[in-house]
């Protein structure tokens, strides 16, 4: 897998197949009870039970180690998937959707976006 610049609208695409395997069907390392949960990178508010939660993604695109080797190809600029790959879990309820939050947790979640 790689990126590339698309040359017109100049964002960077991914290119390829994954590198790795899925994480395996059963118990979701995002759920606030896994027994082995994902790297915890932020949550809201810091202390106490968390409303918002940002973790490194379990099995991610990108990876922030290694190097990008970037360089042309023909029309394009490519390099190596390196950067960080994060899930913004926007409440401990994975089965609420957004409408149903109230305005205080629209906002810790656009803060957390932000």
């Amino acid at each position: 897998m790689e990126l590339r610049k698309d040359p017109i609208t100049n964002s960077w695409v991914v290119v390829g197949h994954r590198e790795s395997a899925a994480v395996p069907a059963g118990e979701c390392p995002l759920c606030p009870n896994s027994s082995a949960p994902a790297p915890l990178l932020l949550q809201i508010p810091a202390d106490g039970e968390w409303r918002v939660s940002v973790r490194a993604h379990p099995d991610g695109l990108y990876h922030v180690d290694g190097d990008a080797g970037r360089q042309a190809e023909g029309m394009y600029d490519k390099m190596g998937a390196t950067g960080a790959h994060e899930v913004v879990i926007e409440s401990r309820q994975h089965e609420k959707h957004m409408s149903q939050f109230s305005d205080d947790e629209i906002e810790r979640v656009l803060w957390v976006w932000a």
